[in-house]
């Protein structure tokens, strides 16, 4: 059975005020306003081992019904335009129908997230998660993976049709170490595969937390 989350990765500027960790009073703001949402049923945010002046934030919805009566509310505009007045560029915001385990990839340490765009016909993330699930590495924890559609914003290359996935490790350290041991892995053919059916990747770990 599938779940409906939205992804939104957020760009400051380096150094800048206006991130989670430094803003605190205007983002208890927005994480409250989030919450109190009818129908959102896990609310996770977190920073970028990779680049620290990203952000991600995560949402769980019980129902397709709720996320869509927010989107067409009165509230949903100024919540967002307060997100958007924090950041570097326009908040990257993606919905995805997605199958797996979401929590487990999302409560994990560590949270691989993987955005595919410009996808072709008969791309699909199970031809990966199926791989790594397989080989049960130590300290993996689960994945959940969907479609998604990408927005055109002007700093995305290629928006339209998209993919999703996220994949829980105990650490980036042990998710690296996992791979480069597998030596016999058939790991590397499917991140080819997968991205030979995709005009470009982009992968970070985040660190969540659940607010």
């Amino acid at each position: 059975m599938s779940e409906l989350i939205t992804v939104i990765n957020l760009a400051f500027a380096e150094g800048s005020p206006n991130d989670p960790a430094h803003n605190r009073d205007a983002w208890t703001g927005i994480i409250t306003t989030t919450k109190a949402v009818p129908g959102l049923a896990g609310l996770y945010i977190g920073q970028q081992v990779e680049q620290s002046s990203r952000w991600t934030v995560l949402a769980r919805w019980s129902a397709p019904t709720d996320l869509d009566a927010f989107v067409k509310s009165p509230a949903y505009q100024p919540w967002f335009d307060s997100i958007a007045a924090l950041t570097a560029a326009q908040p990257l915001l993606v919905g995805s129908f997605v199958s797996g385990n979401v929590a487990a990839a999302v409560e994990a340490p560590a949270t691989e997230v993987i955005v595919a765009f410009g996808t072709q016909d008969g791309f699909d993330f199970a031809s990966l998660t199926s791989v790594i699930d397989a080989k049960a590495f130590a300290g993996y924890k689960g994945n959940a993976f969907g479609e998604t559609d990408i927005p055109a914003l002007e700093y995305i290359p290629h928006p339209g049709k998209g993919g999703l996935a996220l994949l829980g490790w105990e650490s980036v350290e042990g998710h690296m170490a996992a791979i480069k041991g597998d030596s016999d892995s058939k790991i590397p053919e499917a991140v080819a595969a997968a991205k030979g059916l995709c005009k470009s990747f982009d992968v970070a770990h985040v660190n969540f937390n659940k607010v």
